[in-house]
């Protein structure tokens, strides 16, 4: 099964196509949405029911602003299909899924700007612990600013100040991360010690296995369906105020990457920790294989 969420980067492709290769949309059409919008119990938004449809059409396709009480409605109408159509056997995403890329979506608590990269960067460098889940990596799609990050982690896995989990659906993503990072940490290893890397191949070989034996870092190879959403997280196992979760994805246009990132809100945040990550980390330590690092 071959998730597409990843590229999906507007509500219209979140609410009416699939998100899977041979999966069902959420809702069939904008009138489908509109109806259960309009007769949803409990309903926060007031306004006209007989506008709504040429309303809802403008907020997804990014020509009006959505207001706050729409918004939750959408996403508890978007959660309560999804957990229906889960029932009947539909293939379509989970009801925390729906919670973290919708909601995120509707927050507009994000953007493409090279700013927020820059942002994510120098929130990487003050995190104690970084969770990436993704079907690749940033170092793995030649984002054109890899470098910078894998630098930065390299620092903090030498150094002892950070640590990392990588959580991925491919195995040749699994080897090449490990790759690289050995090779990174040969390249600073020898940057400090200002001699050649090719001096510092054992150094380098014994650090890597200290900061794997000492789960400074941790590369899991999972379902791809545990890797619907591109998230990077940092600090998820601190205080909830001291932790960030985003929504970052990539897509290249016309040459240029351009960056789609979204910080998760308090709320939805609370709930990716308690409902996903959480139980996916101790499911993961449990459970220690072949496929992991």
């Amino acid at each position: 099964m071959v998730y597409k969420v990843a590229t999906m980067t507007t509500l219209k492709q979140l609410f009416l196509e699939p998100w899977t290769e041979g999966g069902e949309p959420l809702f069939a059409s904008q009138a489908e949405l509109a109806r259960e919008v309009a007769t949803l119990p409990d309903a926060k938004y007031r306004g006209s029911a007989s506008s709504l449809p040429t309303f809802l059409n403008q907020i997804l396709n990014n020509s009006r602003s959505c207001p706050a009480e729409l918004r939750a409605d959408l996403l508890a109408v978007a959660k309560l299909t999804a957990q229906t159509k889960l029932e009947a056997k539909d293939r379509v995403p989970s009801p925390m899924e729906v919670e973290v890329a919708i909601g995120a979506k509707l927050s507009g608590n994000g953007g493409s700007s090279p700013d927020l990269v820059t942002d994510l960067f120098l929130r990487q460098v003050r995190a104690r612990e970084v969770v990436i889940i993704n079907p690749s990596t940033l170092e793995g799609s030649g984002h054109p600013r890899a470098v910078e990050f894998q630098n930065a982690m390299v620092t903090a896995l030498l150094d002892g100040t950070g640590r990392y989990t990588f959580i991925l659906a491919d195995q040749n993503e699994v080897e090449s991360l490990e790759v690289r990072t050995r090779i990174g940490l040969q390249t600073e290893m020898a940057r400090r010690k200002n001699s050649n890397a090719s001096e510092c191949g054992k150094q380098a070989e014994v650090a890597f296995a200290e900061i794997i034996r000492d789960s400074r870092l941790s590369i899991w190879q999972v379902d791809r369906s545990d890797c619907t959403i591109p998230i990077v997280a940092f600090d998820p196992s601190a205080l909830l105020a001291e932790a960030d979760v985003y929504v970052w994805d990539w897509s290249e246009l016309d040459g240029t990457v351009v960056d789609n990132i979204i910080r998760l809100s308090l709320e939805t945040k609370k709930k990716w920790i308690r409902d996903f990550y959480l139980p996916t980390a101790k499911r993961l330590g449990e459970s220690r294989d072949e496929h992991a690092l």
